[in-house]
């Protein structure tokens, strides 16, 4: 945090070069100091003045992005103010002029989550207005290439191997894909268990964010031993494409066990709805990705699936035009402030 000598210079200088009214100047748009906190901010954003001028005053204020509201298990630990190098790389991608523009976003559907709660801040601080729409990973990679470059996106959230494909057939821009982490196919449990499943205070699986787990899934025979004591198991359509479901199809036959799980097993579209099944209570046990887990009320994160049974999707963002508002996008999305709206989606790290 900067000295309040600094800060006034700062804001003193901002104000000139953005035509700030000197009544706003003299009391800092209440950011004297840039001691209020969010309030601050919100204050900046309110004042009858040029966008650019409120963008410039709300980043320079000390402002709180709270991470999505999450269920009690699931701890946010988000930083109370925007680090320094993070308001110089978004700030550096902002022209000087209020902005009207949007940027246009094809994303997975596991990045709806963390976008939803992350977009409003970034349109707050930025100027620019966020546009996107969700689907599968292959569904948004066919219509990136099936379209005239820059026609349908400016900024794309997808899965590493389809990166591989739009840059292979040059439609994305040079600079270079940020990560933004990995899903896991995971298992979960209902919030309310059963008296088969009583909550147990152990280890979540390989690289996953701590939480209440039920029960321990470290290796092989605590898989074996939770799926044995499960009576109704849910997973998602591998006819449908459901990369959870086609994976756990195959864990079963590895382990042996399809025959015998045979009668508890059912088979849903997709694993959005295999959740929301098991948060209902209609199972005990739920197979899908941990970003369709994770944000989910009603149940609780058993973990990804041990070793040698595990399965990871790494996602990163990419720019598929090359403008100011898909480089502050980049910016914010890979930044510090974002990461950690990231990991309670269920994101693991990069």
């Amino acid at each position: 945090m900067p000295d309040g000598a600094t800060v006034r210079l700062c804001i003193r200088w901002r104000s000139r070069l953005y035509g700030i009214p000197s009544a706003a100047r003299l009391n800092g748009g209440g950011l004297m100091g840039l001691r209020l906190g969010t309030q601050s901010a919100d204050f900046a954003m309110k004042l009858p003045l040029p966008l650019a001028a409120r963008s410039v005053l709300a980043a320079l204020a000390v402002m709180t992005v709270a991470p999505p509201p999450a269920r009690a298990e699931v701890p946010a630990q988000v930083p109370a103010q925007v680090p320094a190098q993070v308001q110089a790389q978004v700030q550096a991608q902002v022209p000087a002029q209020a902005q009207t523009h949007t940027v246009r976003v094809l994303a997975a559907g596991a990045a709806q989550h963390a976008l939803a709660h992350l977009a409003p801040v970034f349109e707050q601080v930025t100027g620019y207005r966020l546009q996107a729409h969700y689907d599968t990973v292959g569904a948004q990679r066919d219509r990136v290439l099936a379209a005239p470059t820059a026609a349908v996106a400016d900024v794309v959230v997808l899965s590493e191997t389809a990166m591989v494909s739009l840059r292979e057939a040059s439609k994305l821009a040079p600079l270079s894909p940020v990560p933004i982490g990995s899903v896991v196919v995971a298992l979960a449990v209902p919030d309310q268990p059963g008296p088969a499943h009583q909550p147990a205070a152990t280890t979540p699986g390989p690289g996953l964010p701590s939480v209440h787990v039920v029960p321990a899934l470290r290796n092989e025979d605590d898989l074996r031993r939770l799926l044995l004591s499960s009576p109704r198991i849910a997973y998602a359509d591998p006819a449908r494409g459901a990369t959870a479901g086609t994976h756990f199809a195959r864990v079963l036959e590895r382990l042996g066990l399809r025959d015998e799980l045979a009668p508890r097993l059912t088979v849903l579209p997709f694993g959005v709805e295999v959740i929301a099944a098991v948060a209902q209570g209609r199972f005990d046990l739920g197979v899908s990705q941990s970003s369709e887990i994770m944000p989910t009320p009603g149940v609780r994160f058993v973990g990804g699936l041990p070793a040698p049974f595990e399965l990871s999707t790494r996602y990163s963002v990419a720019m598929t035009t090359d403008t100011p508002g898909s480089r502050a996008l980049l910016a914010f999305l890979g930044s510090e402030r974002a990461i950690p709206v990231w990991r309670s989606s269920g994101f693991v790290d990069r």
